[in-house]
């Protein structure tokens, strides 16, 4: 019955499920719902055994409070697994560091100011993307050049889901006689 009520859990993400298989953190949950229900089987079984075997009934008790503690750790590293995706996680390093070089190698970016990423689902990433474009790009250049790397970007990374990018504008602003250079 165990078993049964496991494999129902499991069913939520197995790879029949919109997900998929390869989806960041679901082994992770599979993986450390599988070892509860295995360990949390093995005490089951040696309480039993040993209560017959030796007669003590306290040995059941024992078994019971081990199990509790079993799933009181699950509960606790289900919620530390699962908190980056509710309050939103960023995406891991390497990811980030790869679609900074491509903004940065793409033509007619001068330079890529900022990134922030976040975790929508666990197979969803929003990157926002700060870019400043060379002075002599049109509107509608500029609006090739972001489709651009929005399609080298979701062809190195199928997460990324959606991004939001802002075009940083350079403004000579007059201040009492004085010229400087703000940011907008």
């Amino acid at each position: 019955m165990l078993f049964e009520a496991h494999g129902r859990l499991l069913h939520l993400s197995s790879p029949n499920c919109v997900e998929g298989d390869d989806v960041r953190g679901d082994r992770t949950v599979r993986g450390l719902l599988r070892r509860a229900a295995l360990i949390g089987l093995i005490i089951t079984f040696a309480g039993t055994y040993l209560l017959v075997r030796f007669g003590l009934p306290i040995l059941d008790g024992v078994a019971s409070i081990l199990i509790a503690v079993v799933l009181a750790a699950t509960a606790f590293l289900l919620a530390w697994e699962t908190k980056g995706l509710l309050i939103g996680e960023a995406a891991d390093q390497p990811i980030v560091d790869s679609i900074m070089r491509v903004a940065n190698a793409m033509e007619g970016v001068a330079h890529a100011n900022g990134i922030i990423t976040v975790h929508l689902t666990s197979a969803q990433i929003l990157v926002a993307l700060s870019l400043e474009f060379a002075d002599e790009l049109k509107t509608t250049d500029i609006e090739l050049k972001i489709a651009e790397l929005e399609r080298r970007m979701r062809h190195l990374h199928p997460t990324v889901h959606r991004s939001v990018r802002e075009a940083a504008e350079f403004r000579r602003v007059q201040r009492r006689g004085r010229t400087s250079l703000r940011q907008f």
